[in-house]
């Protein structure tokens, strides 16, 4: 829905941005260029090989403006997650779920130091390998399950 004036609200309609973003959620995002995105940002695309609008964090953005994305739910993403400046809809800048404020940025030096690494071991051969074997799968749980209990302690609503 166009709220005018380069805004727009989206409702999270999936569960690939939990436990950040839930289903029902509202989203009040903010038009903006790729080069006013920061490592950790959330934005908001359409994917026109499914026809439907997407909700990732921005993990990267090369010299070419394109965005790295990844949804929150995945410690790494098995396709690129590569969104050009053409199919960018905005910024999320806040969100609501149901009629209160939630906490949706992941500011500090850890949180880019953690996407950044995520890049460059998405981008590792050797790691691609072993990934797709399966081998880290059960390392990969416990990390999800640490991190998602962390997210849930620190997802308190500004007030």
């Amino acid at each position: 829905m166009s709220l005018g004036a380069g805004y727009a609200a989206f409702k999270v309609n999936g569960c690939s941005m939990q436990p950040t973003l839930q289903a029902g959620d509202v989203l009040l995002v903010k038009k903006v260029r790729p080069d006013e995105l920061k490592i950790g940002d959330i934005v908001v695309f359409y994917d026109v090989d499914y026809d439907r609008i997407i909700t990732h964090r921005v993990i990267g953005i090369d010299k070419n403006s394109t965005i790295m994305t990844k949804p929150d739910v995945t410690l790494v993403q098995a396709d690129s997650g590569l969104v050009g400046r053409d199919r960018l809809i905005g910024k999320a800048i806040t969100a609501y779920r149901g009629t209160q404020e939630i906490h949706i940025t992941k500011s500090g030096i850890l949180s880019g130091i953690f996407h950044r690494m995520l890049v460059m071991l998405n981008k590792n051969p050797l790691y691609i390998k072993i990934k797709s074997e399966g081998y880290l799968r059960g390392i990969y749980y416990v990390i999800m399950h640490m991190r998602n209990v962390v997210m849930r302690r620190n997802n308190v609503s500004r007030k």
